[in-house]
Parts: structure tokens; C-alpha cells; sequence
């Protein structure tokens, strides 16, 4: 998580409001981007194909778990 902008009590509300908008414009929307870009291009980075192969195997398995699973149901 993003942190917060600490509020300044020295200030105004209205000046505390107009800081929090200026921080979120300046600092929050950027990161957030930044954040966004990166997790959207992780799927197309390089990955070691022994994760890739183990991560399959994983999922078959589930799906065997399940599938024995609805069998023994019936």
C-alpha cells in the first residue's frame, strides 16, 4: 500500500485538503502506474522452466483431487 500524506495540524483543513491533492496528483497516481505497468508485464518476463513445470504439475494434481473428488460424490 501506498502510504498516506501525514496531516499537518499546524495547517488549515482546507490547506491539509488542497496538500492531500497535490500529493495524490504528484506522488500516489504515478506509483500507482508504476505499480500497474509492472504487474500487468510480469507475465511476459522470462520464467524458469523448472517453476513453469512444477506449477503445471500442480494444477493437474488439483484437478485430479477434484475430479476423484466428484467421482467418489456419485
Amino acid at each position: 500500500m501506498i502510504e498516506k500524506r501525514e496531516y499537518n495540524p499546524t495547517l488549515s483543513v482546507f490547506s491539509n485538503m488542497v496538500l492531500d491533492l497535490v500529493d495524490f496528483k504528484d506522488r500516489v497516481r504515478p506509483l500507482s502506474k508504476d505499480i500497474a505497468m509492472i504487474e500487468k508485464s510480469l507475465k511476459y518476463q522470462k520464467q524458469n522452466v523448472d517453476t513453469l513445470v512444477s506449477e503445471k504439475a500442480e494444477f493437474q494434481r488439483i484437478l485430479s483431487d477434484i475430479s476423484n473428488d466428484r467421482l467418489d460424490q456419485t
